[in-house]
């Protein structure tokens, strides 16, 4: 009888203790980490690998490599490692995605996709000829007056976006 009630209690406790865990992420973090790891799901079964934790390296890296082949920008490898690196953290296991193998496979992939940014500065003569182009625009005079107010503003006093707007994000 003790034996029962010990039982139950410790299965309460598991429970309540699993509910406390899956809160600690965030519901867009969950999706990703979820999407992640359903990712590499799909991966290993078309492969006929195994998907239980813990992954080995080895198969991550291929993962990782199939992923590059498909033209994924840099930006979207860390990411990924970070969400099957939490599934092994909380499956309890050794966490094989920090292996030397696979964070030379982040710097050679940052090197190879490294994206230039591709943003000018805005000069004088761009701001004139956005400033005209924006005369001739279809828009109410008084919209025309605000963009230019804004774009003038901006350009100025070295202002970005969010600064001179109104977001329900800011």
């Amino acid at each position: 009888s003790h034996q029962r009630v010990f039982s139950s209690g410790v299965a309460a406790l598991r429970g309540q203790s699993l509910d406390i865990l899956a809160s600690a992420l965030t519901p867009a973090s969950k999706r990703a980490y979820d999407a992640a790891w359903n990712k590499f799901a799909t991966f290993a079964d078309f492969h006929g690998l195994p998907c239980s934790l813990p992954l080995p390296s080895d198969h991550i890296l291929w993962f990782l490599t199939d992923l590059f082949n498909r033209g994924l920008s840099y930006a979207s490898f860390p990411p990924l490692l970070s969400a099957l690196s939490y599934h092994h953290k909380m499956g309890g296991v050794v966490d094989s995605t920090k292996s030397f193998q696979l964070q030379q496979f982040l710097v050679s992939v940052k090197r190879k996709r490294s994206s230039r940014d591709s943003r000018q500065p805005l000069t004088h003569n761009i701001l004139a000829t956005l400033l005209l182009q924006l005369e001739r625009s279809a828009l109410p005079v008084y919209d025309r007056r605000l963009f230019a107010a804004m774009f003038l503003l901006a350009f100025h006093f070295g202002l970005r976006l969010g600064e001179i707007t109104r977001s329900p994000h800011n």
